[in-house]
């Protein structure tokens, strides 16, 4: 029989951009202790702007293509997801109480006012790499990062226990890590294995996961919402 629509339209990560600014709008790095405003450092799938559009300037030359390249969750995913900011810490000795990774539901409404359902799992982690480059300082950090899950259906609880599923794969910590699968490859092994209409939430990452799979590569997973 023929699957199920996907049940995740794509997995986000959200965090500290390679520019920060505070949550006081104040620009660059100011140090450890302070909280910046998050954005979206990728996705899954991953989204290509038009040929020439803002890469030199130049806008979308048609409204098609600017509809082409507009992610599918709406622009303001990023702050909702991480309300409180991200907190940036030195690796060596973060405080206790920011370490247990916690996840918990968003529903979110686009330009037309239809409901986008968002379960998100914070964490602390090494500062992603192209901001450690472009932020000499943070060569030694760690700082909050966010995956969420969105999806157009009501199955918040289908994602939330997706999550959960992968809090018990990954050892997430401060330092970086070898032998755990990378969070990009488990967030495409569920937008690509779980669909709606279907028998299991945790299949899809139940079994043994190559850190070195192509992300695309999964064999869908049915699940129930």
């Amino acid at each position: 029989p023929a699957m199920g629509a996907r049940a995740v339209e794509c997995f986000v990560v959200c965090g500290l951009p390679a520019s920060p600014v505070t949550v006081d709008g104040v620009a660059g790095f100011v140090g450890a202790g302070e909280s910046y405003r998050p954005e979206v450092l990728s996705s899954y799938p991953p989204r290509a702007r038009p040929r020439g559009a803002g890469a030199d300037g130049f806008e979308p030359a048609t409204t098609d293509d600017d509809r082409r390249w507009r992610p599918p969750w709406p622009p303001h995913l990023a702050l909702c997801a991480m309300p409180l900011g991200v907190d940036v810490h030195v690796a060596s000795d973060p405080p206790r109480d920011a370490l247990a990774p916690t996840s918990y539901p968003v529903v979110l409404t686009d330009g037309d006012g239809a409901p986008v359902y968002c379960a998100c799992l914070a964490f602390l982690a090494p500062v992603p790499s192209g901001t450690r480059a472009a932020v000499p300082a943070l060569r030694s950090a760690c700082a909050r990062m966010c995956v969420v899950l969105v999806s157009r259906a009501p199955i918040i609880d289908v994602l939330q226990n997706a999550l959960d599923a992968v809090v018990g794969r990954c050892a997430f910590g401060t330092q970086p890590r070898s032998d755990d699968p990378p969070i990009g490859i488990i967030g495409a092994a569920l937008v690509d294995g779980l669909n709606v209409a279907s028998s299991s939430t945790r299949r899809a990452i139940g079994g043994p996961i190559d850190p070195g799979a192509r992300p695309g590569s999964a064999a869908p997973t049915r699940v129930v919402p």
